[in-house]
């Protein structure tokens, strides 16, 4: 069963300036660092110069193009809606830092405590104090091949994780997502599937 999709397509441009709004506060927490967040406040995705100010910040200053570097370009991006069903189909980006909790899976779900070090746990536990309740406002950003998944998380990997713990305590779905979708997904490093070994 696939993510419930609202219809609101999204531009690349669009994408880029969610995906800003959710770094935001995780990495320019510094207020004299930060940039002006007019760029972010007063945005017009329709406007190339501020567009433009929006993906230097995220690809450049950010470091996000690495990511972009290993997918296809963003063609088909859709705001969704991430039900209770659909949390066994979310997979954390393939790194190091998920590898052992996981136990090698790299599905949200299998985000074990035992295995959990301590440096990312405190990362974890600081995002979620940082945004608080807001944290279900921002929208996890993710990628798959089609609409039915597997859908890997690209942007928002600490921030599932600290919902998936509330999630644990009390049930906090639906989650607000973008979706990137592409046919040529699956061929991405940081696409993710059930066909992972145990």
């Amino acid at each position: 069963m696939p993510i419930m999709l609202f219809t609101e397509q999204l531009s690349k441009d669009e994408v880029f300036l969610a995906w800003l709004t959710s770094e935001w506060k995780t990495e320019w927490n510094d207020p004299s660092r930060s940039p002006s967040r007019e760029l972010l406040d007063k945005a017009d995705p329709k406007d190339y110069t501020e567009n433009k100010q929006r993906a230097d910040l995220l690809l450049q200053d950010l470091g996000r193009a690495k990511i972009l570097a290993y997918m296809p370009p963003i063609v088909g991006a859709q705001r969704v809606v991430v039900e209770e069903n659909d949390l066994a189909k979310l997979y954390l980006v393939s790194s190091s830092e998920w590898l052992a909790r996981t136990r090698k899976k790299f599905r949200l779900i299998d985000n074990v405590g035992p295995l959990a070090d301590a440096d990312t746990d405190r990362k974890i536990e600081m995002i979620d104090a940082r945004f608080g309740d807001a944290i279900a406002d921002q929208s996890l950003i993710l990628i798959a091949a089609n609409q039915s998944g597997p859908y890997s998380i690209i942007d928002g990997n600490h921030r599932a994780i600290a919902l998936y713990r509330r999630y644990a305590r009390q049930l906090n779905t639906p989650w607000k997502g973008i979706l990137i979708t592409h046919p040529q997904m699956s061929g991405s490093a940081w696409h993710k599937g059930p066909w992972l070994p145990a």
